[in-house]
This record gives C-alpha cells, sequence and structure tokens, in this order.
C-alpha cells in the first residue's frame, strides 16, 4: 500500500483498487487489531497533534501504538510495505457431535510468501431441521502457518466454520466441497445481510481462482438475487455476474455453447424481473444485467422494442443514457439496422454527451475496419476528439463478446503504445486498462 511517487507521472498510475479497496480494508482490520476505542483515540490523536502540519506514514502507526499500547512496526511492515494477500482454511474435527478441534491454516502465494497477523472474528455454523443460523463466535489472532482455537473446543460441532466474520479481515477465505453444499440455496436464512454478503464474496473469490466453476457460480447467485431482500447485496450479486460473464467471454473466445446457455438463462430472468419489478433501484439492477448478458436475438428485439417505445418497464424511466446504454448494446451484438437506430438516438440527443454515447455505439461494431479506424485515430497525437470522446471509444471499442476481434489487433495496440508515452497519463490508462484487458488465449 505504501509505494515510492517519484513524479506526478507516477502520482496518475498508483491511485487504483490497491489504494481505496485494500486500504479500506486495512484500515477496518486495523481498527479490529488495535481494538475500536483505541483506534478512534489514536487517530483522534494523530490530527490533534499534527494540525495544519504534514506527516509520514510512521505518525499515523506511532499514533495508535500509543493509543493501543501495542508495537505496531512487525504490523505495518507486513500490511503495508509487503505486496499480496493470505488465504485462510478451518480444519475441525468432532466427537460425540461436539468439537474436539479446531484451527486456522494461513498460507500465501508463491510470489508473495509473506505471512501476516490477522485478527478475525470466527464463527461456526450450524444446520438445525435444513436452516443454516450462526453459532458461537471466537475472536481469534492468527498468526504464522497454523493456529489452533482452543476455546472452541466443546462447542456444538459446526457444519462449516467461517474465518471472517463480520470482514474483519483482508483474506480469502476458502471452502471446501462441503460447506460449499451446505450454503448452496441456504445463504437466504442467514438474517444478517453482511453474513449473506461474506458468503457470496467467499464464492465468488473462489470461482475467480478457479476453485468453482463460474458457470456454477452465475447460476447460484442468479438463484440468490431472486430473493434476496437488501439492496447492497443484489447490488454485489449483479455485479459479481456481470464480471463472471465478462471473464467467461475472456475464457471462451468465440462461439461457445455452455456460455450461451448461461447468457440466455440470465438474460431471460434478468427480462422477466424487469418487467414485474416495482422498484426502481432493483428494477436498475436487473436492466444493468439483460444488457450484459444479452445475446440471442430474440432478447435483442426486446431492447429494440423498447427503443421504439413498443413496450415499457414498470419502474425503470427510460433516460437518454439508458436509451444509449441499449444502442450500445445492440451495436455491439452486431445490430443490422445500427445506422437507423443510430440517426434515430442523434436526432433525439444532439447534446454534448449524445455526441459521445454516438462515438461509443459506432466503435462498438463488431467489424474488424471499425475498429483498425478507431485504433488509427486514438494513436493519432493531432486528433481534435479530445480526451473525454477519446475514452467514450476506448471504453466501447472491445466488448466483452468481441474478444476475438481484439486479439486480431493485440499487435497493433501493442505497437501503438510506443508513440504515446508522452500522452495524457488518464488517456494511458484509459488506453492501457481498455484496450489490453486479458484474453486467455496464447498469443494474448
Amino acid at each position: 500500500i505504501e509505494v515510492p511517487v517519484n513524479s506526478t507521472a507516477d502520482f496518475f498510475s498508483v491511485f487504483d483498487d490497491i489504494t481505496y479497496q485494500k486500504g479500506s480494508s486495512v484500515l477496518k482490520q486495523l481498527a479490529h487489531f488495535v481494538g475500536y476505542e483505541n483506534h478512534r483515540v489514536g487517530v483522534s490523536n494523530y490530527l490533534k497533534k499534527h494540525a495544519y502540519g504534514n506527516t509520514t506514514l510512521k505518525d499515523f502507526i506511532d499514533a495508535q501504538s500509543e493509543s493501543s499500547g501495542r508495537n505496531l512496526d512487525n504490523w505495518s511492515q507486513q500490511w503495508l510495505y509487503k505486496a499480496g494477500f493470505n488465504e485462510l482454511t478451518t480444519e475441525f474435527t468432532c466427537e460425540d457431535d461436539r468439537l474436539a478441534a479446531l484451527s486456522i491454516r494461513q498460507s500465501a502465494p508463491g510470489e508473495h510468501p509473506h505471512m501476516r497477523q490477522h485478527r478475525v472474528d470466527v464463527a461456526l455454523y450450524q444446520l438445525k431441521q435444513d436452516r443454516l443460523s450462526i453459532g458461537p463466535v471466537f475472536d481469534v489472532e492468527v498468526t504464522g502457518e497454523m493456529i489452533n482455537i482452543d476455546e472452541a473446543v466443546g462447542a456444538e460441532c459446526p457444519v462449516f466454520v467461517f474465518p471472517n466474520h463480520d470482514d474483519w479481515g483482508y483474506a480469502r477465505v476458502v471452502l471446501d466441497d462441503a460447506a460449499i453444499n451446505v450454503i448452496n440455496g441456504r445463504i437466504q436464512q442467514l438474517e444478517d445481510p453482511l453474513a449473506r454478503s461474506m458468503m457470496i464474496s467467499s464464492l465468488y473469490d473462489m470461482s475467480r481462482s478457479g476453485r468453482m466453476p463460474l458457470s456454477d457460480f452465475v447460476k447460484l447467485a442468479i438463484g440468490e438475487m431472486q430473493q434476496e431482500p437488501n439492496i447492497r447485496v443484489l447490488a454485489q450479486l449483479s455485479r459479481s455476474v456481470s464480471s463472471s460473464i465478462d471473464l467467461l467471454y475472456r475464457l471462451r473466445p468465440g462461439s461457445d455453447a455452455a456460455l450461451a446457455d448461461i447468457l440466455a438463462e440470465v438474460s431471460e430472468e434478468s427480462w422477466q424481473r424487469v418487467t414485474v419489478e416495482s422498484d426502481p433501484d432493483r428494477a436498475r439492477l436487473w436492466f444493468n444485467l439483460l444488457l450484459e448478458s444479452v445475446s440471442s436475438e430474440p432478447v435483442q428485439d426486446r431492447l429494440r422494442s423498447l427503443l421504439q417505445e413498443k413496450v415499457s418497464l414498470p419502474a425503470v424511466q427510460l433516460s437518454e443514457d439508458l436509451r444509449w446504454s441499449i444502442l450500445i448494446t445492440l451495436s455491439a451484438l452486431g445490430a443490422p439496422d445500427h445506422d437507423l437506430l443510430l440517426t434515430t438516438e442523434r436526432e433525439r440527443d444532439p447534446s454534448d454527451q449524445g455526441r459521445k454515447f454516438a462515438i461509443a455505439a459506432d466503435a462498438a461494431r463488431p467489424v474488424e475496419a471499425i475498429k483498425a479506424l478507431w485504433l488509427k485515430q486514438l494513436a493519432d497525437e493531432d486528433s481534435e476528439l479530445g480526451l473525454a470522446k477519446q475514452r467514450y471509444a476506448i471504453g466501447s471499442l472491445f466488448p466483452s463478446n468481441q474478444t476475438a476481434l481484439q486479439a486480431q489487433q493485440l499487435d497493433v495496440i501493442l505497437q501503438s503504445l510506443i508513440g504515446l508515452s508522452d500522452r495524457d497519463p488518464y488517456f494511458l490508462s484509459s488506453y492501457v486498462s481498455g484496450l489490453l484487458r486479458p484474453v486467455c488465449t496464447k498469443e494474448s
């Protein structure tokens, strides 16, 4: 998390998911590690002591050490100066329906073999009368490769153990097949939305790391979406399904019957939900998922009928932005009436924002000549488009379903980079993240 920033140009490249997501997660772990009240007092003292001045990271860590009475030098080195993350797994045995032993095993990836100190809440999950519930929870500090939780011995035997209850830790939780089988279809039995969110997050992590088939996760997540009452957890499910679909496209470039079946299932369920959903926020999530998963001609026709105002949705107001999103989706799928649809939308929305969306719709078309033309224009330092319009083109040039077209242009994209080193950092960031997203082929 702490990295050297030697120049202004470096500054633009270090603000990313590490900064915001890992950074916030580690702050949350620190608060739990030293105790919340100690953490609060440490932050207060730090702000007062250094008011109107500049600080280093050590100043903040020292304030936390003073308020908690814990030396955090080791903790700081482990969490802030070393890359990577850890995995936590649990092992337990039972005798006469009582825990005989419970341990947590910590591991680290080979390229970043760093063990860390974790303070986590470990929850025992019970299954009674086919209902899943959370049993006793133990406050545990994990150090080294394995630690035994002796205070849990004698507790009622769980169906599985979750070593990051309430999400205090920053680690990947690895569940075994038995735990997955228990969770599947029972997540909604957990009353706490955060507990449901943690189960979904762990299953999603396992699918991303190859421990669970992505298609299995998508089916499980769609089933959960149908029942999930909490809008934040529903949004989490929607995002995870969308990113899983994107990854499936990249794992299976070209036509794939299994992927087509998944897309059909997701798009059909999304359409059915969005046509009856009365809550605008929930309907919008289903609508976004529909746009991510549409592939078949019948579903494309449904989107076209929305543009033509032949049908309407009870809780989705078709704003100009949403109309453009539909058009860009249809363009990316090679809609034969693209020109007519584009002309209609341009007449409806002649604004500057409309012109940007029109660029995105054109760039999204699955035509090799169009891709080549846009890549040439993006590489032209004298282009009159401007950064904002260029970023709209980049953002839609290679949507998930066009991985084969992207692969054909990889050499052009890479060669163009050589001449782009003096361009705006935001342009370069967009160019690389938008055009060099990996495809799972040897060439890529």
